[in-house]
């Protein structure tokens, strides 16, 4: 059975080192806009993620509207994936990527507590360390690391190595998490991730349970919560936008405080979700079944 997982594995980094080879040549452009027209097409006839997607979005949309959205939600993860080998390049681009909000960052600095900030799955939301590069911060990154190893390590071959450092999802990684932030440091993650542990919170019509680890941390350390969006403006091009800070006073995380945290967060990306629904990754499920949805 190890060998056959082991096999395929060896398969599946082969197949992703085939892609990011052939992506290299194009130039970013032209990589982000073929995967928008594959995806855009193929995308859509992929069952099972699609029907989790249109399920989602009709609790927002009408089914005409979420029906016309499917294909470009799926022509933005397209361009996601495409953009990835020319992630470097991009790093040193700034023109690509204006900034919005960078008072909010200067609110950080001069507050000196470090602090947690969070993103979730809109845009490219591979690019805020860039951005975090750019003015001046090093962040530690938490991400969930893939099950197979070699396609692992070529991912983190690809993303870029300034400005950040990316700790593996483990106990011994929230450690180092926990120890930088600390000493005033910056940490980060993307937290619109279904949770089944945690108390949920309001999300597009109906109760959705996301990662409360911001807010646990915040308040543990007394350090501000930023959240973050990575938004597209056309093709290859963005904006990153820094969200005001919420500022918790350090002290006991109880129930009740982790929840109203959570819900500052999630209801600062209920608005940029909706303000930009084609760019946010619609195929997972974060509310029970059966939730009332609002229209």
């Amino acid at each position: 059975m190890a060998h056959l997982r082991s096999f395929r594995y060896r398969l599946e980094e082969l197949a992703l080192r085939t892609l990011v080879g052939s992506l290299r040549p194009l130039s970013l452009d032209s990589a982000s806009d073929l995967g928008a027209g594959l995806m855009r097409s193929i995308g859509p006839l992929i069952k099972k993620p699609s029907r989790v997607a249109l399920d989602n979005l009709e609790r927002v949309f009408s089914k005409e509207e979420a029906r016309r959205l499917l294909p470009e939600v799926w022509a933005n993860l397209g361009r996601v994936a495409f953009e990835y080998p020319h992630l470097r390049k991009l790093a040193l681009d700034h023109d690509r990527i204006q900034i919005e909000g960078r008072e909010n960052f200067e609110r950080i600095k001069s507050l000196g507590k470090g602090c947690v900030f969070v993103a979730a799955h809109l845009g490219n939301w591979e690019l805020f360390p860039m951005v975090m590069d750019r003015m001046g911060g090093h962040i530690l990154l938490i991400y969930r690391a893939p099950n197979n190893p070699y396609v692992r390590d070529l991912v983190q071959e690809i993303r870029p190595d300034t400005g950040m450092t990316y700790i593996a999802k483990s106990h011994q990684g929230m450690r180092k998490v926990m120890r930088h932030l600390s000493e005033g440091g910056y940490v980060g993650f993307l937290t619109d991730h279904r949770y089944s542990d945690t108390l949920p919170v309001d999300l597009l019509g109906g109760q959705a349970r996301i990662a409360h680890t911001a807010a646990l941390l915040a308040r543990r350390f007394g350090a501000p919560i930023l959240c973050t969006r990575m938004e597209r403006l056309n093709g290859a091009r963005f904006r990153a936008t820094l969200a005001p800070p919420i500022e918790p006073q350090k002290g006991d995380a109880t129930h009740e405080v982790l929840q109203t945290l959570t819900q500052q967060v999630a209801s600062q990306f209920e608005v940029w979700i909706k303000e930009r629904p084609d760019q946010w990754f619609w195929m997972q499920k974060l509310w029970a079944k059966g939730d009332n949805a609002s229209k």
